[in-house]
């Protein structure tokens, strides 16, 4: 897992958004001339010029970013004394935003954005539901992005697509849930009857939510140390993880 940074042109920014666009590799590209001075601001910020981008290590985590056309991506791994390369992360993303009139996407902080009213939170929600795996993809983006405005609600509503008939919905429902750490807890009876769902990627991806739960979870222990047992790699080793994770933070 990871903390992960965007910058976009700001007009396809609000619009892939508000329409939950399927497609961000066609955003509309950057000029090369910002791109150039974002490549300079880097190097003078003491980001290293590597093969694959640019490369900047505060306390042994690498704040990585990558370069394209139409986007600038920051990339933190989650690792021990990551905190202060997630912050520095933020604050270049945040410099550049603001200096070259970009849009900032950061699903994990959600300060400077318009909320989404219950209605269209559930809309897009909905679009799990779609037969389109690119547009599944999309919807579990959103809609992590989004789940802060309805913390009440935006769980258990996330978690109904648990009981849909096809897997590619409840797979999608599941990771999604993944994506909001405590802001799932709501949905941990949903979660225990996941873990014994019909098929390993759904088991997989609700011990994955459970974990990233925390110690919000422990009710959900003793159906994960069941789960250690799932005959499939995956599920196993997902509730093991998870049930560490909980138990060290309970402790």
């Amino acid at each position: 897992m990871s903390y992960d940074i965007e910058l976009y042109e700001k007009n396809f920014l609000k619009k892939a958004l508000e329409e939950n666009m399927g497609d961000w590799t066609k955003a509309d590209p950057i000029t090369s001339s910002i791109i150039k001075e974002i490549k300079s601001y880097l190097i003078s910020n003491n980001y290293q010029d590597t093969q694959d981008g640019f490369e900047k290590t505060i306390n042994n985590c690498p704040i990585q970013v990558s370069i394209f056309d139409n986007s600038i991506a920051f990339n933190i791994p989650y690792c021990e004394n990551c905190e202060d390369s997630i912050s520095i992360a933020i604050e270049d993303a945040k410099t550049l935003a603001k200096k070259y009139n970009l849009g900032l996407y950061d699903p994990q902080n959600d300060e400077e954005r318009e909320s989404l009213s219950t209605e269209q939170f559930r809309k897009l929600v909905d679009k799990l539901e779609s037969e389109n795996e690119e547009e599944r993809n999309n919807a579990i983006n959103g809609a992590a992005y989004y789940a802060a405005d309805l913390p009440n609600d935006a769980a258990l509503y996330i978690a109904k697509k648990l009981a849909h008939e096809s897997i590619n919905v409840r797979f999608a429902a599941a990771t999604c849930l993944s994506e909001i750490g405590e802001l799932a807890q709501p949905a941990i009876k949903e979660f225990v009857n996941g873990l014994k769902d019909s098929h390993e990627w759904v088991r997989s991806a609700c011990a994955l939510a459970l974990g990233n739960i925390g110690p919000g979870a422990s009710d959900a222990i003793r159906a994960l140390e069941e789960l250690t047992k799932d005959p499939s790699y995956g599920p196993g080793g997902r509730a093991r993880e998870a049930l560490m994770k909980i138990k060290k933070e309970n402790s």
